[in-house]
């Protein structure tokens, strides 16, 4: 429906290519990033961890280690949800170019 009402909306048919893009990690720079936090806050954990874990798929990166604030019982849940998708999934295994 969005993309039609913008094709409607396009009388002189300069728009050649429309694509979405989904941003739970936002760069600042070529070393700096920020993850979305507002939302992420009032996130599931799950989303959360899909927005750390994009970061790594991203950056071609495998932490060894996950680190938490131990007094927070939401760090806890998230850095466990982190790992058992690191853990679960060989998508963040990667061989160094020759």
């Amino acid at each position: 429906h969005m993309i039609q009402s913008i094709a409607d909306a396009d009388e002189f048919g300069v728009i050649r290519q429309i694509q979405e893009y989904y941003a739970d990690v936002i760069p600042i720079d070529s070393s700096l990033f920020s993850l979305n936090s507002q939302r992420l806050l009032t996130s599931t954990v799950g989303r959360s961890a899909g927005a750390i874990l994009s970061v790594f798929l991203s950056l071609k990166i495998r932490p060894s280690n996950i680190r938490f604030t131990l007094c927070s019982p939401s760090t806890r849940a998230l850095a466990s949800e982190v790992a058992g998708r690191l853990a679960s999934d060989d998508i963040y295994d990667y061989q160094e170019s020759p």
